[in-house]
């Protein structure tokens, strides 16, 4: 999808070192599921949360996938809007400005 560790070096050149963005992007990708869940999930109704559950359960990869292709097609911006969010908290609490990292 998009280098996690790379846009947190960009966004917080001469501020952390490398071993502090090593450090900080396996929390940061951590928040970054629990975020998209939340969104995710605040669209679906019981039913489709109820099918997603049993398709996680049963490690279902090819029916999750269709999953999210049938309940959450615009999954990919979801990802993209709240890892924005995420880094631009902290890069606010770093007294840097999140720079936009442009993607494939």
């Amino acid at each position: 999808m998009f280098d996690v560790v790379g846009e947190i070096r960009a966004a917080t050149a001469g501020v952390l070192t490398e071993e502090e963005v090593l450090d900080l992007a396996p929390e940061l990708y951590e928040d970054l599921e629990q975020a998209v869940g939340r969104a995710i999930a605040s669209r679906c109704s019981a039913e489709q949360l109820a099918e997603f559950d049993r398709l996680h359960e049963a490690t279902d990869e090819a029916g999750l996938h269709e999953w999210f292709a049938r309940n959450s097609p615009d999954r990919r911006e979801v990802v993209r809007e709240q890892f924005d969010l995420l880094l631009s908290k902290v890069t606010s609490q770093l007294g840097c400005a999140a720079r936009p990292v442009e993607i494939a």
